[in-house]
């Protein structure tokens, strides 16, 4: 594997979701003005999808910026991403939305928890 297409498929995978998750916590925090208990009703699901939001923020920042010119499309891609389900929200496309979420479905359940990956799980 090239350096360039390690540090491609990285951000896709490692880096991106870090700056998704922390964008989320920010979205709750903000949320939390308007609905004071919203963090009691945070339970598993956005605990688990923004638990790499507590990683160390000077590290991720330096990886960012070492990275930001990958960063930069990937941002570009999820705003691109969330307009479309945005129309389909708006829309109430309820057969694009089901297949846009078999899809997701489909892809996450194809990734192999138990399988050896590049770096090898503690677990």
């Amino acid at each position: 594997m090239q350096p360039t297409e390690h540090d491609e498929m990285t951000a896709v995978v490692s880096h991106f979701p870090h700056l998704i998750a922390s964008a989320l916590v920010h979205q709750a925090r903000n949320w939390e003005e308007t609905h004071d208990r919203l963090p009691v009703l945070a339970a598993g699901g956005f605990r688990d999808i923004t638990r790499i939001a507590s990683s160390n923020p000077t590290l991720w920042q330096d990886i960012f910026q070492h990275n930001q010119s990958k960063m930069a499309p990937l941002l570009q891609n999820w705003i691109r991403e969330m307009e479309y389900l945005y129309k389909l929200l708006k829309e109430n496309d309820k057969h694009a939305m089901t297949v846009y979420l078999e899809q997701a479905k489909t892809y996450r359940d194809g990734l192999q928890s138990k399988h050896q990956g590049a770096v090898p799980s503690f677990l």
